[in-house]
């Protein structure tokens, strides 16, 4: 037996042309050969290295990585039979296009050497790192590294966990830690405007780095700068200045929100005619104004009391009201109409001149004999009474009549008090999710209409004609889609919809897919793009045809009696299905051994299947 051994050691010597490395040593000997080479032909066959290198294997058939671009004949970059301590794993990194790998270097990166990121510690890859570690280790190998930046980065970043979970790519690129261009600070929800957008990042995240929870108040950074004291305390700037303007102007400051709204003569007097001092000693809070005299001289010597507004009003000191004391002047009492909201800011003339007001809005109506009265009796049965119907007779049909107080209050036309409670109760039509956030005149004011319409159909396609990417496809007899059937008004998007009420189905990486894989868009006649959904071919090759490698071999016959949708590989074909059972030392034989590849006639690579000939000598003919 030692005799025999060592004449077969002998053999494989002299046919061989060198000793294997050391990765290969377990495959050194005659009867081993035919583990990379095929009998009769030189070289080496591919898919016997890809039958042991299965993450490489498994990266081209994803198309993924080097391996995948370049070409399927590996012993064209990698040789073997040089000796136990042979690399065969051997390249220039200075002159390697990495772009080919999927990741191209760009920046900082393009300037670093190979092994600064392709070290074992970072490979992440199972499969790499369960094949590599049967042979002699993680150090040749350069698959498996992650994309992530925090691979390699993780003890340069400064952040700490501010931004667990985020990407660095959001806001920094190769070109240097230094660069945070991607960052959109109006993401933050602060976006920055005015002098703030000229700032640099210390200035408000000081150099220790810091960027979460701070405070969003002007005051936080701006507290020293303050010219008012505590008179506004537990106000925000914001309420007055912006960032735009300068601290001396007051954009946001609406003086018609305190309880003396400026009005007439009063909107013209600077700040500081009636808020005493400057600087931070400027009063604006406490400053009395409870009576004209608060400011005004009386120039009547008490006269007629102290309360101006008898007679005059803030428009000017010549412009007349009434020449009476209104305050005396009970108006619900004498005429039955109670001035309330905006009614009671108005001047009596605006109801009561001569001529009586007629136009396109208001139509004012005197009764009685109005000849010698300063101030004639006007018609106040209803608010039509002076108020033209702005809505012309759309809800004269509806109980009691076209009332305005139905929607509307005398404090202003708008908003009215028909809200989101009114429209669900009193309406068919409630509205839910993202119609909550719809302003009223986007379906009610349509084009070619200066005045919203209410009498509305409530069909989706009534206003989402143009948005419908359908075309007609779902559409019934009468044309109309059912929108409803698939969408809702919370999102248009189908992330539950069941395609199992299809027919059709989805299984093993049918459920991975996008929707756009397999229901593409397409032109119809009319010129419309839309996206279809029904009518598709369920047959395999509809989708796979250019993915079918078998060529024409199996013609009429379905994918799915060998293959099934979890992947295209067969790892448990029944050859007893076929005409040829396997028995015996069949069993043992790889597929690839009687199924080998051929060319086509145009140059593309097959593995034949059918015909083959099932006799002995068709195989093993001169053996």
């Amino acid at each position: 037996m030692l005799a025999l051994a060592a004449a077969s050691d002998a053999h494989a010597q002299l046919i061989s042309p060198g000793s294997l490395t050391q990765a290969h040593a377990g495959l050194e000997g005659v009867r081993n050969c035919t583990s990379c080479h095929q009998l009769g032909q030189r070289g080496i066959e591919p898919q016997k290295c890809l039958d042991c290198h299965t993450p490489i294997r498994d990266r081209i058939a994803r198309r993924q990585g080097f391996h995948a671009r370049v070409s399927r004949q590996c012993g064209s970059c990698h040789k073997d039979h040089a000796g136990r301590r042979f690399n065969p794993i051997r390249f220039e990194g200075g002159r390697f296009d990495h772009s080919q790998t999927g990741f191209r270097l760009v920046g900082q990166h393009f300037e670093a050497e190979c092994r600064d990121c392709h070290q074992p510690a970072r490979i992440t890859d199972a499969a790499v790192r369960r094949f590599i570690a049967r042979g002699d280790g993680l150090v040749p190998t350069y698959l498996g590294l992650p994309r992530e930046c925090g691979t390699c980065h993780r003890d340069d970043n400064p952040h700490g966990n501010s931004f667990a979970g985020q990407s660095c790519g959001e806001c920094h690129n190769p070109s240097g830690w230094g660069d945070a261009s991607g960052f959109n600070h109006a993401a933050t929800g602060f976006p920055l405007t005015g002098p703030h957008a000229r700032l640099d990042c210390e200035s408000c995240h000081g150099t220790s780095g810091r960027f979460e929870g701070l405070s969003q108040a002007c005051q936080s950074c701006h507290r020293p700068d303050s010219p008012h004291g505590n008179q506004f305390a537990g106000r925000d700037c914001d309420a007055c200045h912006t960032v735009q303007s300068s601290w001396g102007s007051v954009p946001n400051f609406n003086h018609q929100r305190t309880d003396f709204p400026l009005v007439g003569r009063h909107v013209q007097v600077a700040c500081g005619g009636c808020h005493p001092g400057s600087g931070g000693n400027r009063q604006f809070e406490g400053v009395p104004h409870g009576t004209c005299e608060t400011c005004h001289e009386d120039p009547h010597d008490d006269a007629f009391g102290n309360d101006c507004a008898t007679c005059h009003t803030p428009a000017g000191w010549e412009q007349m009201a009434a020449s009476f004391d209104e305050e005396r002047f009970d108006h619900e009492a004498h005429t039955g109409f109670a001035l309330i909201g905006a009614h009671a800011d108005l001047d009596c003339q605006s109801c009561h001149r001569r001529p009586a007001r007629n136009d396109e809005l208001i139509r004012i109506a005197f009764t009685g004999s109005p000849g010698g009265d300063s101030f004639p009796a006007v018609a106040h049965e209803t608010c039509l009474s002076c108020h033209r119907d702005y809505h012309e007779g759309e809800f004269e049909n509806n109980e009691g009549g076209a009332v305005c107080n139905n929607c509307h209050t005398q404090n202003e036309w708008t908003p009215t008090t028909f809200d989101v409670a009114r429209h669900a109760a009193d309406t068919d039509f409630p509205l839910t999710g993202a119609h909550l956030a719809v302003p009223c005149t986007a379906c009610h004011v349509r084009p070619g209409h200066t005045k919203p319409l209410f009498d509305l159909d409530d069909a989706c396609q009534e206003c989402h004609a143009d948005e419908n990417p359908h075309g007609t496809e779902f559409a019934d007899d009468d044309g109309v889609t059912a929108c409803a059937e698939c969408h809702n008004t919370t999102e248009w998007d189908l992330a539950q919809f069941d395609h199992d009420q299809t027919g059709f189905p989805l299984t093993g990486r049918h459920q991975t897919l996008a929707c756009e894989s397999c229901h593409t868009r397409e032109t119809r006649p009319d010129g419309r793009v839309v996206r279809r959904f029904t009518g598709l071919d369920e047959a395999c090759a509809s989708c796979h045809a250019e993915d079918n490698p078998h060529r024409d071999q199996f013609e009429g016959r379905a994918c799915n009696e060998c293959h099934d949708t979890q992947a295209f590989t067969i790892a448990q074909f029944d050859h007893d299905r076929t005409r040829f059972p396997l028995d015996g030392a069949h069993e043992r034989v790889p597929c690839g051994s009687c199924h080998r590849p051929e060319r086509a006639p145009d140059g593309a690579s097959f593995i034949r299947f059918l015909p083959l000939g099932t006799a002995c000598a068709d195989c093993h003919a001169g053996r």
